[in-house]
């Protein structure tokens, strides 16, 4: 993992002090600059992969010439296999995958090269002499990537403020108020346009697109679809699928791990993370494990530990609470230039603070299961479905009504952009999809399409990256790997995901793998499948929701064009989030200043 920062400007010394101290902890163990007439740069690194010389950034770079370079942030986890496979020819028993980036590029060019990644990373790509430069994410867009430009230079980095500042761009109070959205309680759960940010002229990569940038413009010279989503209907043996799942699954979390000893997994008790976890002592490695407890949910996780003691694992118990949720929602706003998704993002910054506490470096997550497997209440709802209500819709209906990402489809005049990307996935879909028709196992499919492609890689998987690095983890999510999603998408037959002649999906096929697993480890399926189990959002919300909206002051409410008479209750905490943001980024107040308005206002509820 790493942070970087590329400009075709000088840098004067005051954009290097933000940039640098807003890099830190993204790259604790190195850095390295440059600052040069024809362009600069500013890297620094985590190191996990590859902790040798060689595996510093950036690598083509030379020391006294501008030569073509790159920079890149996350992890490619084939790079060994693509080694083998293309005669790279490194032998270095410590070989990082910086190097095989380095080596793909070499042998067979940017673009062609990214398409044979299999990981999560954002990779810039610098032309000699700072000319121009191209940029990429992975197919699911795991980790941040913004860029901006000018008549007279462009730049890009992982920090949006960094790329704000040294562009001199301003907060977008346009992109906070399609932000908050209509008096829904989710508004629009992010940006209307998946490439904009919370800055003017600020854009953000779009998962699997190459970019290419320069003084006057960028232009997408590849355009990335993430998956067509074809339905495997052949008649399978769920057993047989059970079997390969677990050993592709073992497979990937080992892949992932890669002989690092400073790994832990988020362990909340639920279906994804204790089938991760279940993997890896398969695997037979020992890590830290961490159990993040909710209020309400104490005994529960209490339980869970204790039916996994047998397995001599290192368990360590976080507690998650209230009192620091204030504190850290500021930070969080303050690093990573964005108002949180929903308020979950804060709530795991004390797990996070104790991994990085306990010098762990690597985290292994279960994000993208419920997206891949059906594990959302909007599937269930589709299986309630009658005849006559699935006839009735179409495309765009079943977006707006039961896709994550649709939520937005209703909201003003800003949604152009957005509505003509939704059409553009809608036709794709159709067109590569023989087997889709109106019933519900086609509506399900198509749910999943819509939101892999928006929800997934533009709001979800960005914002849970920037947690972790605030506190230097990177996190890793085997359930985004290209195998897993292209077998579970393509591969296992439809009717083991969606259990046909039940209403209940909730992860059916998972389910069913980690029920194999327990057994397999002499564990008891039902006290884990069968177990209660809640998240931290809704009690940490309870802080906003006892905040008074009207007590903020006057002029800032009147700036974001804010009416304190139709807010409802749960629409309150989306508010402060933009309140917050704010108050940081456009009138430059301290984390004190806003929590002195923050409490006055509880006070005086």
């Amino acid at each position: 993992m790493c942070g970087f920062f590329v400009t075709n400007k000088k840098l004067n010394p005051q954009e290097i002090d933000v940039i640098y101290s807003r890099l830190q902890t993204r790259g604790p163990d190195d850095v390295k600059m440059r600052i040069g007439d024809l362009g600069s740069y500013v890297f620094s690194r985590l190191a996990c992969t590859g902790r040798q010389y060689s595996s510093m950034q950036p690598l083509i770079q030379t020391d006294y010439s501008y030569d073509d370079f790159f920079v890149f942030n996350g992890e490619i986890y084939n790079y060994k296999n693509l080694n083998k496979k293309y005669n790279l020819k490194f032998k270095n028993k410590n070989l990082s995958d910086t190097e095989i980036i380095h080596g793909m590029i070499k042998k067979f060019g940017f673009i062609e090269s990214v398409k044979k990644f299999n990981g999560g990373f954002a990779i810039g790509y610098t032309e000699k002499n700072f000319k121009s430069c191209m940029l990429t994410k992975d197919n699911y867009g795991q980790k941040s990537l913004y860029f901006s430009y000018n008549k007279k230079n462009w730049f890009y980095g992982n920090d949006p403020f960094s790329v704000a500042f040294c562009s001199n761009s301003s907060v977008s109070k346009s992109n906070l108020k399609s932000y908050l959205g209509s008096n829904e309680e989710f508004g629009t759960r992010g940006l209307l346009n998946p490439n904009q940010s919370f800055f003017k002229n600020v854009y953000s990569v779009k998962a699997g697109d190459v970019i290419l940038l320069k003084n006057d413009g960028f232009k997408i010279i590849k355009e990335n679809i993430t998956t067509t989503l074809i339905r495997n209907d052949k008649k399978q043996k769920l057993e047989n699928s059970i079997n390969y799942f677990n050993k592709l699954l073992d497979k990937k979390v080992k892949e992932y791990i890669d002989n690092n000893k400073d790994v832990c997994f988020e362990f909340s008790g639920g279906i994804d993370s204790t089938l991760l976890m279940l993997s890896n002592v398969k695997n037979k490695r020992k890590h830290c494990y961490y159990i993040k407890i909710a209020k309400g949910i104490d005994k529960i996780a209490a339980k869970s530990v204790n039916k996994l003691k047998k397995l001599k694992l290192n368990h360590k118990i976080v507690k998650v609470t209230k009192n620091n949720y204030l504190k850290d929602t500021l930070d969080f706003i303050r690093y990573t230039g964005l108002p949180p998704r929903w308020g979950t993002a804060p709530s795991m910054m004390p797990l996070y603070k104790k991994m990085m506490h306990d010098k762990i470096k690597i985290c292994i997550g279960g994000a993208g299961a419920d997206e891949i497997f059906y594990g959302y209440t909007n599937y269930s709802k589709v299986l309630n479905l009658n005849f006559k209500e699935i006839k009735q819709l179409s495309p765009i209906k079943i977006i707006k009504k039961f896709s994550f990402s649709g939520w937005r489809v209703d909201y003003s005049k800003d949604l152009k952009n957005y509505i003509l990307l939704v059409k553009k996935l809608i036709k794709k879909y159709i067109n590569k999809n023989p087997n889709y028709n109106r019933n519900i196992f086609a509506i399900c499919d198509f749910i999943r399409y819509i939101d892999l492609n928006i929800f997934m890689t533009e709001i979800a998987e960005p914002q849970a990256d920037l947690t972790a690095i605030m506190t230097s983890i990177e996190l890793r999510s085997p359930f985004l790997d290209k195998d897993i999603v292209d077998y579970a998408t393509k591969q296992i037959n439809h009717h083991f995901i969606i259990n046909e002649g039940s209403k209940k999906i909730s992860k059916f096929f998972l389910k069913k793998c980690l029920e194999k697993r327990c057994i397999e480890l002499g564990l008891e399926p039902k006290e884990f499948i069968e177990k209660e189990k809640e998240g931290t959002r809704n009690f940490a919300l309870q802080f906003f929701y006892n905040l008074k909206i009207k007590n903020i002051p006057k002029k800032i409410l009147h700036d974001l064009d804010i009416n304190t008479e139709k807010v409802t209750p749960k629409m309150k905490y989306k508010i402060f989030f933009v309140v917050i943001f704010y108050m940081i980024f456009k009138l430059q107040m301290s984390n004190n200043e806003i929590s002195y308005i923050l409490l006055k206002s509880a006070k005086k509820n």
